[in-house]
């Protein structure tokens, strides 16, 4: 019993904790004249629900990136408990908070259904939804919102013509976290953990090179394999994530905490590398195995395919282009949204992955069976 209030006590202060700070960030920004590059059309969010935190970020950093000027209505219990992504919200250029929707507004999106005629509605119910309905968008799941926020995304082309020197990569945490039983339960693949173990018993050291400092920060730049170099738990300083991954001619991408998708996946094909993952029909467009990635289905299959690209001889350089193309007309920010636009005035709903929120929407939903993405 007393462990139980030692712990509520405890996440009380820190909730107390981001309260003040972002209070503090909300009073500086109320303080300061807001000076942006330039008014673009208007889009009003009335949101309320802070446990958007990132995704909320990441749709208003969708829509600044292309062109938009952002007004979100003045709710004091979202700005208090979005976490640190209260700080990059106020960080947004041309972004403004009202009491109400302002005149001439292009676009009005509200949480969690349109609240009348003209608005659109935003919904965490993702997985199981896999579009074609003119009413409904697909939200593509994002880059890391750092990425985004400190520019890196606008450095992405210049990567794509990289001289590749690891055949196959993999860089990322596997402690027990991602171990979750859910990604089996709920989406039928198998967990990050279950793969990076077995692809260590699988693969011998002809095709399998296993680099694990936890702690330390590694530059993998100064690797070069034909095989598959995989890092473990080792800490990689942001700004050299993307000159990591476009170092490599294909990334394995496993599933993240939660869910399959992770940003890894879609940051790789933005420099031009090959997805190799275990969920190319939860993209939409689904991706295409042999066209723009590896697709596998479970972990001795996995291994067999990267027995086979490590016994290649030449660069795959049609499917990076394939995945490339595929990132710009699915995945930028600023084709996203032309198409969300391109949908209005048919559009009504906003589906948007929201990790843990959407899976909880998942397990609501789903039949005793397993699920699937064909289930619907």
């Amino acid at each position: 019993m007393l462990g139980k209030f030692i712990n509520l006590g405890r996440r009380v202060g820190q909730r107390l904790v981001t309260n003040s700070r972002n209070f503090s960030r909300l009073i500086r920004f109320t303080a300061r004249e807001k000076a942006g590059t330039g008014e673009g059309p208007i889009v009003f969010f009335e949101i309320a629900d802070p446990r958007l935190e990132r995704y909320l970020y990441l749709l208003l950093k969708f829509f600044e990136i292309a062109g938009f000027t952002i007004y979100l209505k003045f709710n004091l219990n979202l700005l208090l408990n979005l976490r640190n992504y209260s700080e990059l919200i106020l960080r947004l250029e041309n972004f403004r908070i009202f009491l109400s929707e302002p005149s001439g507004s292009f676009m009005h999106l509200t949480f969690d259904s349109a609240s009348n005629d003209s608005s659109v509605g935003i919904t965490p119910k993702y997985f199981g939804y896999p579009g074609g309905k003119p009413e409904e968008f697909i939200m593509p799941y994002p880059m890391h919102p750092i990425v985004y926020e400190s520019g890196m995304h606008k450095a992405i082309h210049n990567f794509r013509k990289r001289e590749r020197h690891i055949k196959v990569f993999f860089s990322g945490n596997t402690n027990e976290a991602y171990a979750n039983p859910d990604i089996g339960e709920c989406y039928d693949k198998v967990d990050r953990c279950r793969i990076t173990q077995h692809l260590s018993e699988l693969l011998d050291e002809e095709y399998l090179k296993v680099v694990s400092t936890i702690g330390q920060t590694v530059d993998v730049t100064s690797f070069e394999t034909r095989g598959l170099l995989m890092f473990r738990n080792i800490v990689v300083d942001l700004e050299f994530w993307i000159k990591m991954l476009s170092n490599s001619e294909y990334v394995i991408c496993p599933p993240g905490v939660s869910m399959p998708f992770s940003h890894n996946v879609i940051e790789a094909m933005a420099v031009g590398c090959i997805p190799i993952l275990e969920y190319p029909e939860m993209f939409n467009p689904p991706l295409e195995d042999g066209v723009n990635c590896i697709a596998f289905s479970g972990t001795t299959n996995l291994c067999d395919r990267i027995r086979e690209i490590v016994n290649q001889r030449r660069p795959s350089l049609t499917m990076r282009r394939e995945a490339i193309k595929y990132y710009e007309a699915h995945l930028e920010p600023g084709a996203v949204i032309a198409e969300l636009v391109r949908r209005l005035p048919e559009l009504k709903l906003i589906r948007v992955n929201a990790e843990h929120l959407s899976l909880d929407e998942l397990k609501k939903e789903k039949s005793p069976n397993r699920w699937s993405i064909t289930n619907r």
